[in-house]
């Protein structure tokens, strides 16, 4: 009897796709395999949801899992299709025909009929996951290209509007001003334009009570906002928050973005 591990993954872009892909559908389809094959038991049940397909060291339960077989816990490993366990061709056939094998994993991938005991559709099995990988990346292709045209528009498609703006619940591309924040925005230029230092304007600030604009943004505006520069131990304004609001061309009136560019593939 095999003990076995069911492994759902889903990410923000497989779950856009509607309720086919679901987690519950998932589990659902599994259980229902297993139910019917004499020799498989359903030992956990490992959920990955919102996580990539491409990249297996960011997939905090897919690392348990392994952990769990590494462990002797687990003697197979069962998904919906060989898409759920990964969309990157090389990682994905390196743990289908190498990893799995060489610690006695069986793996099935129940729509695709794959099956590594009886060994069928081993060569579906490498097409699949090559064929996966070029959706994944032809999807990012689209993506990219939507988002350059809105830029190219002057569309804002970020997450958060500048200290400053809010977004216009009618139109969440564009800005509205913030008046609360504008005014200590015009307050920061006035002191720079009277001859105070970036750390001298932070001091003054954080003397009048002002709050920083990510405290503003969560405790006035009720965002859940989360900037990744800043300190845990660190609270008020300072001289880079200050310097950042002053070298921000937004404040002319001019939209910049796409700064800078990082290879990500999210399927």
């Amino acid at each position: 009897m095999y003990q076995m591990a069911a492994y759902c993954r889903l990410s923000k872009e497989d779950a856009e796709d509607g309720v086919s892909e679901s987690i519950e559908n998932q589990i659902k389809l599994i259980r229902e395999y297993v139910r019917r094959t004499d020799d498989l038991n359903l030992a956990d049940i490992y959920i990955d949801d919102g996580c990539s397909g491409l990249y297996f060291e960011n997939r905090p339960e897919f690392q348990r899992m392994m952990r769990d077989i590494y462990d002797g816990r687990i003697g197979g490993v069962i998904t919906k299709d060989i898409s759920r366990l990964g969309r990157e061709h090389i990682e994905t056939s390196n743990y289908i025909e190498r990893v799995f094998p060489s610690l006695g994993i069986r793996y099935i991938a129940i729509l695709d009929g794959v099956d590594s005991v009886s060994g069928r559709n081993e060569e579906l099995a490498q097409f699949k996951t090559l064929f996966n990988d070029m959706y994944s990346r032809d999807i990012s292709r689209k993506i990219r290209g939507a988002l350059s045209v809105q830029k190219r528009r002057g569309q804002f498609v970020s997450g958060f509007a500048p200290y400053g703006y809010v977004k216009d619940p009618d139109d969440r591309h564009r800005f509205l001003v913030d008046e609360e924040a504008a005014e200590v925005v015009r307050h920061i230029f006035h002191l720079y334009q009277e001859g105070y230092s970036k750390n001298g304007i932070a001091r003054k600030l954080n003397q009048e009570k002002i709050l920083a604009p990510s405290e503003y943004k969560r405790k006035v505006l009720g965002l859940k906002y989360v900037n990744a520069l800043e300190k845990a131990e660190t609270k008020g304004w300072s001289y880079s928050t200050v310097n950042m609001i002053l070298k921000n061309r937004v404040y002319t009136g001019a939209m910049v973005q796409h700064k800078s560019e990082k290879n990500h593939i999210d399927r």
